[in-house]
């Protein structure tokens, strides 16, 4: 017969769970912060990424008309960018990371604007010009971090 004294406590005590939560809510806290900073970094880059896509039409766009294109929509009936893009450029694309405009277009020069939408975290906005010059910054609004594409065609 076994008596109360012998027998081992199985389980855990709740300080002993307490310590372990805290630890992961710590962990948590440290780790997350960073997740979000880089799925933002791939949204700027798949934005650049849409930009260069535009850069390129246009190019195409021009050697067909001697000008550049003022409206994206015109760029994809062409068949020159995706239905992403072409999606992305309606001001109303809630799901949208950013949102691309014409800002300008004529026969010497154009510039397109990606801004970013859909976060009460990140603001801000993309550029590229028909040299290619692909610049701008989005930033985090709860830290002092910001994200700034580094490529120049």
């Amino acid at each position: 017969m076994l008596h109360p004294k012998s027998q081992k406590n199985k389980g855990w005590t709740l300080v002993e769970l307490s310590v372990v939560v805290t630890l992961i809510a710590i962990f948590a806290s440290y780790v997350i912060p960073g997740f979000q900073r880089t799925f933002e970094i791939s949204r700027v880059d798949l934005a650049a990424a849409h930009l260069e896509t535009i850069w390129a039409a246009q190019r195409i766009y021009w050697l067909k008309n001697k000008q550049f294109c003022s409206n994206l929509q015109v760029l994809s009936k062409e068949g020159l960018v995706g239905k992403e893009i072409q999606e992305a450029s309606f001001q109303t694309c809630r799901s949208c990371p950013f949102v691309y405009r014409v800002e300008s277009a004529d026969e010497v020069g154009f510039t397109v604007i990606a801004n970013r939408t859909g976060s009460d975290r990140w603001r801000g906005e993309l550029m590229i010009n028909q040299e290619g010059q692909l610049r701008g910054i989005i930033e985090d609004l709860h830290s002092n971090y910001t994200i700034s594409p580094s490529k120049t065609l």
